[in-house]
């Protein structure tokens, strides 16, 4: 686990503590729900994934309850505690050991450059467990830095057994074609706030949506292709492996516009 090394403190079951005392060794033995939200959006972005992380509670150990839970002042505290404007903070919730943590991680937001001429992933092929929990899995974490670090990318895709692209590793995936955009089933995959968002806003603005498997052999049916998270909004993919994506399409770049304001 990285931790942002300008931060002074991290939060323990509600009492914030110095950063020369978190507990690496929690992330290496025990499962936890965790979140990020990016500072920047505020209260509402905080309740979003809030809700989230109650609802990936319930599905993976439906008998614990926590109490006296982290609120949004307590959250503004901490950050003017740390001194810090921008950035990422991460919640862990450990339900084995009855203890949440919350703190500062790295964060990296796609540069002008990204948003116009995309991004470059590569399949990982791998599954979540409980797709639709947000649970911390080390080894697939591990998994697709190295793929990144090694192949010099943005991103991994998931793979499931079935030959269906799934979800980033840290994102959800959309492709475009002949002005619908498809994503796959909310059954295969983690519901992402940002990826709510942008599904509100093609209803919005009446853009036709289709929800469906997204297998492998396709991949050169579609025209153009795009990312939605935390850190990245809508991020256009300009190639996946070997298949290039175009960034140019006039549809991708009006939701980037839209959505992500580039």
């Amino acid at each position: 686990m990285l931790l942002r090394q300008d931060i002074k403190y991290y939060i323990r079951n509600g009492k914030m503590e110095p950063i020369s005392t978190f507990p690496f060794y929690l992330f290496d033995n025990y499962i936890s729900v965790y979140e990020v939200i990016n500072i920047k959006y505020g209260k509402s972005s905080f309740q979003d994934h809030s809700e989230r992380m109650h609802d990936s509670l319930l599905m993976a150990f439906p008998d614990f309850t926590i109490e006296n839970f982290i609120n949004w002042s307590e959250i503004q505290q901490f950050i003017h505690e740390n001194n810090v404007v921008i950035g990422n903070i991460r919640f862990d919730i450990f339900p084995q050991q009855n203890v949440y943590l919350v703190f500062f991680i790295p964060h990296h937001y796609p540069d002008f450059q990204q948003y116009k001429k995309g991004v470059k992933l590569n399949f990982q092929h791998a599954e979540r467990d409980m797709q639709n929990a947000k649970l911390y899995n080390l080894s697939l974490r591990e998994s697709a830095d190295k793929i990144i670090q090694k192949n010099k990318i943005f991103e991994t895709l998931l793979v499931n057994r079935k030959g269906e692209i799934t979800e980033g590793s840290r994102s959800n995936i959309f492709f475009i074609k002949n002005d619908i955009v498809f994503s796959p089933p909310d059954a295969d995959i983690l519901l992402g706030i940002t990826r709510r968002n942008l599904i509100n806003y093609l209803n919005a603005n009446n853009i036709k949506f289709i929800k469906k498997a997204i297998n492998l052999a396709e991949l050169s049916y579609y025209e153009s292709a795009f990312l939605t998270g935390t850190s990245l909004l809508a991020l256009p993919c300009r190639q996946i492996e070997n298949k290039k994506f175009d960034v140019e399409n006039l549809l991708l770049k009006k939701i980037i516009k839209d959505f992500s304001g580039f």
